[in-house]
């Protein structure tokens, strides 16, 4: 069956069809949001800061992104989606502002990335449930490619922008955040005119407490859906960790353009998994982008092993492909199976999960590839990521069985 999202007119339980400008400027703003935390990478290498400010900075948009994750994600709730999308906005604004101006004092910058990453933790679960609710009479299938997308492509066009700006125009680095504020003062002023698709309700301070649990008879989904995002997410964190590594070591590669290619043909591929798979149901999208991400994995190892330039850069590109298919599924399956009260709560603890996991072995193989060596890390950290991608396809199996066993007990 390949209709499996519900309708989102009015009045139902997807929420209300909004005016095509409103969806275009959440999307918008949903790239926009990441593209100045994707900037200071290649403003902090340009400036020549050390390992420790770079590293550090990180930790601070991650802390922020976690802690917004946790107590700011059913603001949205109470004040409405859209007042809820505006805030993180405005927040972004401001972290943006403050990092442009941290130049020398790692202080401001600490505290610029930390606001940053509660802009990126308020905003990424909001945007991606305004957008599911102002879908209609959108195909099914934007909302969902949209939001698996926005953030990582944000990020890779924030680190462009920044290097072409400062190396190749010769700008300082103030400008990329000029720029991005701009347009991010236009999204804001878009989002206060956008229609609200929920009622507010009167919530106090419960909509600062955190709620992470899935909801009863939702949990076998959630752990489901969060094994396949942590395996999909974890693709671009082992590119961007050990992709420069990589290429130097086993391709011979010695400069950073060949990284960057790969890196970023990666990233840029993931747009195409939601739209290879659209046609196909939510949960088969899911099979095949899962089976693409083993695939992958072991035959970018093999192309390691082989010195192969071809093998490594084809296979590396299955495996953004299929980061891109297996995130656009997992929302798909969201709309579909999870009911809209719960939405929220069920897509912050999705985020969440996606972050640390896929952050975790980052940080693991960070520390362990100069005890075990390169090769051990990149098997390790592939063979990780596969073997999640298994776990996910045997759970999801085991709820779609699940649910067709509810549904022909209902029938009859």
């Amino acid at each position: 069956m390949n209709v499996d999202l519900p309708s989102a007119g009015k009045g139902s339980a997807g929420g209300s069809a909004g005016p095509s400008w409103a969806f275009v400027n959440a999307g918008l703003a949903l790239v926009l949001l990441t593209i100045g935390p994707g900037a200071p990478a290649s403003l902090l290498s340009a400036s020549g800061a050390s390992e420790a400010a770079l590293t550090g900075s990180f930790s601070m948009y991650m802390l922020g992104t976690a802690l917004a994750l946790l107590f700011l994600s059913r603001l949205s709730d109470v004040i409405g989606r859209e007042a809820g999308a505006a805030s993180a906005v405005l927040v972004a604004i401001v972290g943006n502002s403050i990092v442009a101006l941290s130049t020398g004092h790692t202080e401001l910058l600490m505290i610029g990335r930390l606001a940053q990453g509660a802009a990126t933790g308020m905003g990424l679960p909001v945007l991606s449930i305004y957008l599911i609710e102002l879908r209609s009479p959108r195909p099914d299938m934007w909302p969902a490619l949209i939001a698996s997308v926005g953030a990582p492509l944000g990020i890779a066009v924030g680190a462009f922008a920044a290097g072409v700006l400062t190396e190749t125009l010769g700008f300082s680095g103030y400008w990329i955040y000029v720029v991005v504020n701009l347009l991010l003062t236009c999204c804001l002023l878009g989002l206060l005119r956008s229609p609200s698709t929920t009622s507010r309700r009167v919530g106090g301070l419960t909509a600062f407490t955190p709620a992470l649990s899935a909801p009863k008879g939702l949990r076998l989904l959630c752990v489901a859906t969060g094994a396949a995002l942590v395996s999909a997410w974890s693709i671009g964190s082992l590119y961007q960790s050990l992709g420069a590594p990589m290429a130097v070591e086993y391709l011979d590669h010695q400069g950073p353009l060949f990284a960057g290619v790969v890196v970023g043909l990666v990233i840029g591929l993931t747009t195409v998994g939601g739209p290879l798979l659209a046609r196909t149901s939510h949960f088969n999208a899911a099979f095949c982008s899962l089976l693409m991400i083993v695939v992958g994995m072991m035959m970018m190892v093999r192309g390691l092993h082989l010195r192969s330039d071809v093998v490594f850069l084809i296979f590396s590109a299955l495996s953004g492909i299929s980061f891109g298919g297996a995130t656009t599924a997992v929302l798909r399956i969201v709309v579909a199976e999870v009911p809209t009260d719960e939405r929220s709560r069920f897509l912050t603890t999705l985020y969440l999960t996606g972050f640390i996991g896929s952050g975790l072995p980052s940080a693991v193989a960070a520390v362990a590839e100069p005890y075990v060596g390169l090769r051990v890390a990149v098997v390790g950290y592939a063979a990780f990521i596969a073997v999640l991608a298994v776990l996910a396809v045997a759970l999801l199996t085991r709820v779609r069985r699940m649910r067709r066993d509810i549904r022909a007990h209902a029938v009859g």
